[in-house]
């Protein structure tokens, strides 16, 4: 079965994107044609249509994938596909992150149309895909579509670059903690700070190291500080390539997302999976992904979102308890590998692609 996966999109080698390519590839009997922009501006959105027209007239593919992030390519290639089956890598709902930034056009009527616009667009997909259960069983009760249309696939990580490495860790009287990336609201920084606020006067020994690589957060990290947390702030972007060693190098990486925003009840932070993926402690916020199998102090930290004294007891109790850390790591590596890991994404594709090749023979 020959299947072209078509991504549109800024970030042209997402991390779901790049862990889609890998597992279709790696599916019996499936022979992959990537469709991507090379223009991240404006211009993909010509590119990538003309790309999509040229692969179906020269590859004639028997099926098509959608990655993250394709929304507005999804009307164009129902449109062209004639009777090859599409999956849809929805990831997010786009009503529920336009109702996560109070978008107007989600309110009354407007909100209802666009609702109806784009369930009939899913309707015409084969599969819908989400990265987290609980994202898949919101996007069915906005769309109303049958859950049997839905498969939730792990975001997994790049393994090859995030693995166990535990010789590189060095021991420090200073119990390090790591944070990087962009400050969303989701991500609940505020509840972080505040607790290295706390952290500050109950465990002076904690030292935070947070990323801001936009640099908008900088005054906020430094008002902290004054208070009394003990913070290093990385500026500007940290180097892919050197994140497993940042995370290695820590104590406790911080995974999260702790904002109490709608968004950040389904998700499993990027972070999370790459931390886990290193075998290194993480802290994970408690939403509804808790069930893919989080067991708080057995293969994480999992305290409740948009609680500041709760990540300061989570901390302060892993510096506290040190011998019970790489135990803790090393449960949350066998955690990722059992539930995230490239095999278990691999084994959820070629259950789709069985699914298209029982369609084919009907």
């Amino acid at each position: 079965m020959k299947i072209a996966i078509i991504s549109c999109y800024d970030q042209i080698d997402y991390i779901r994107a790049l862990t889609l390519r890998t597992a279709f590839a790696a599916a019996k009997d499936v022979q992959t044609v990537v469709v991507k922009n090379k223009h991240k501006g404006l211009l993909r959105y010509a590119e990538v249509p003309l790309r999509i027209l040229r692969c179906k007239f020269t590859e004639r593919p028997d099926a098509w994938v959608i990655v993250f992030r394709g929304y507005e390519m999804l009307p164009f290639v129902l449109m062209i596909k004639g009777r090859a089956p599409l999956i849809f890598d929805e990831y997010i709902n786009p009503a529920e992150y336009m109702y996560e930034h109070d978008w107007p056009i989600m309110t009354g009527l407007l909100g209802k149309a666009f609702l109806w616009w784009y369930r009939g667009l899913l309707r015409r997909c084969r599969f819908v895909l989400a990265d987290t259960q609980a994202h898949a069983e919101y996007s069915t009760a906005l769309t109303k579509l049958e859950p049997a249309k839905y498969l939730a696939l792990p975001v997994g990580t790049e393994e090859a670059l995030f693995y166990p490495q535990a010789a590189t860790h060095k021991a420090s009287k200073t119990f390090r903690v790591f944070y990087y990336g962009v400050m969303r609201r989701l991500y609940g920084l505020e509840y972080l700070l505040e607790a290295a606020v706390m952290l500050g006067k109950t465990h002076p020994n904690v030292e935070f190291t947070i990323s801001d690589p936009r640099g908008d957060q900088t005054p906020a990290i430094e008002a902290a500080v004054a208070k009394g947390a003990r913070i290093k702030i990385h500026a500007g972007w940290i180097p892919f390539e050197t994140l497993p060693k940042r995370m290695i190098e820590s104590d406790l990486n911080i995974g999260g997302p702790f904002g109490k925003t709608l968004q950040s009840q389904f998700v499993i932070a990027t972070k999370t999976y790459q931390s886990l993926a290193c075998a290194v402690p993480t802290m994970v916020a408690k939403n509804r992904t808790a069930k893919e199998g989080f067991v708080d102090r057995q293969n994480c930290l999992l305290v409740p979102q948009g609680d500041a004294k709760a990540i300061a007891d989570a901390v302060g109790w892993a510096a506290d308890h040190p011998e019970k850390l790489a135990g803790i790591g090393r449960a949350g590596r066998g955690l990722f590998e059992s539930h995230f890991s490239e095999k278990v994404i691999v084994q959820k594709v070629q259950q789709l692609v069985g699914a298209l090749e029982r369609d084919e023979r009907r």
